[in-house]
């Protein structure tokens, strides 16, 4: 697979406006920067050890909170579904097919204190 320059540059635009920009190491950003230059000369990037290396730094780029919340909360609700939370309390599998509620336990999930997780 192929990562186009317009790729690249659609991505970095995004996480620089989401901030995503910033949870990237020195070594991540200077590698997708110099990428992007290649890309821009080039047009493409063919070589599949760093298109490897750049799907990653791309997903933390375009990653919205959103969805960080959404992935936090389905986490919660497999680990509540596979104790017996949902034998003592049944409207639990109810829920679990409400997006707002596996948004909500996300939610709670990225802003409780790491402290009590």
């Amino acid at each position: 697979m192929a990562l186009s320059y317009e790729e690249l540059r659609k991505c970095w635009v995004k996480g620089f406006r989401n901030g995503n920009v910033r949870k990237l190491s020195r070594l991540q950003r200077a590698l997708y920067r110099a990428c992007l230059v290649y890309a821009r000369k080039v047009g493409r990037i063919v070589n599949e050890f760093l298109v490897g290396r750049l799907k990653p730094i791309m997903e933390t780029l375009s990653t919205t909170f959103r969805a960080r919340a959404l992935r936090a909360g389905l986490e919660r609700l497999r680990a509540m579904l596979s104790s017996s939370v949902s034998k003592w309390a049944p409207q639990v599998r109810v829920w679990a097919c409400e997006e707002s509620y596996i948004l909500w336990l996300g939610l709670l999930k990225i802003n409780s204190p790491k402290v009590f997780m």
